[in-house]
C-alpha cells in the first residue's frame, strides 16, 4: 500500500470570517423562506378562483415555489438577506 500523499496545511481562516460567511448565508436563507412564503399567500388567493383542485399540483407548486424563492434570495432577492446580514454582524469597537 502507497503512503497517503500530502497537499500541505490548509491555509489559516479566521474564526470571525467564518461565522460571517455562515451569518450570510442564513440571512439569504431566510430572506428565502420569506419570499416563499410571500409566494405562497399569493398563490393561495389565485387557486381559490381556480377551478381545479389536483393535490399533486399543489404539491408540486410549493417545491418550485421554495427553489424559486431560494434562487432569487441567493441572487440578492428583495435586500431582506443583506439588511439582515448588516444589522447582525458584530461590530468591533
Amino acid at each position: 500500500m502507497s503512503a497517503p500523499v500530502s497537499l500541505g496545511a490548509a491555509p489559516p481562516v479566521r474564526d470571525g470570517a467564518i461565522a460571517a460567511s455562515k451569518l450570510r448565508r442564513a440571512a439569504s436563507e431566510f430572506e428565502g423562506l420569506l419570499i416563499a412564503q410571500l409566494w405562497n399567500s399569493m398563490q393561495e388567493g389565485l387557486d381559490r378562483d381556480s377551478q381545479t383542485s389536483d393535490p399533486a399540483m399543489g404539491s408540486f407548486r410549493s417545491l418550485g415555489i421554495e427553489a424559486a424563492a431560494n434562487a432569487m434570495a441567493r441572487a440578492g432577492g428583495l435586500g431582506l438577506g443583506k439588511m439582515l446580514y448588516q444589522a447582525l454582524l458584530p461590530r468591533n469597537p
